[in-house]
């Protein structure tokens, strides 16, 4: 398991990638885009828009308070995971790990917390697709998966208290 450190705190709350407004989705995606969400918001709103993912990771909340309308996602093979706030663990990474060479479209249901899910998405999904997760109260980032994300996110993990 991977623990958040103060630092790292710091830097994740940085956007990974290009900030956008939700009403710009369709400027940053195609239906062909190989595509992953983390966050119960971000997911729903690229689901509705017509948008498949090949992977989805939720938990359920919303700025940590339970959502009402949970999200139904019909064709998605589901995977619970067990992550604690402010960590990252390894069933997880191991989950983000399986679903990206699954055949299948999979849907991550974290009990505990979903926020860090991105870092295994970059870990894992291959360069050139694209992940998008919410930036509380300020829209949703995409991030292009390349080699120097990919670094960058390696970096921090090592960073991050390993247990």
């Amino acid at each position: 398991m991977y623990v958040l450190t103060d630092d790292i705190r710091e830097i994740i709350k940085k956007p990974l990638g290009t900030l956008i407004s939700a009403d710009k989705i369709s400027l940053y995606l195609t239906m062909d885009d190989l595509i992953a969400t983390c966050g119960d918001i971000t997911t729903k709103t690229v689901y509705d828009l017509g948008y498949r993912m090949k992977i989805a990771i939720i938990d359920n909340k919303t700025k940590r308070e339970k959502v009402v309308n949970t999200i139904n996602m019909d064709g998605y093979d589901i995977k619970k995971v067990i992550s604690n706030p402010g960590t990252v663990s390894d069933d997880l990474f191991l989950a983000v790990k399986e679903a990206v060479i699954s055949n299948h479209n999979i849907l991550i249901k974290v009990i505990g917390e979903e926020d860090l899910g991105t870092l295994p998405l970059i870990n894992y999904m291959p360069c050139n697709s694209k992940i998008l997760y919410g930036q509380p109260d300020e829209g949703i980032v995409v991030v292009y998966v390349n080699e120097k994300i990919k670094e960058y996110v390696k970096n921090m993990l090592l960073k991050m208290v390993r247990i």
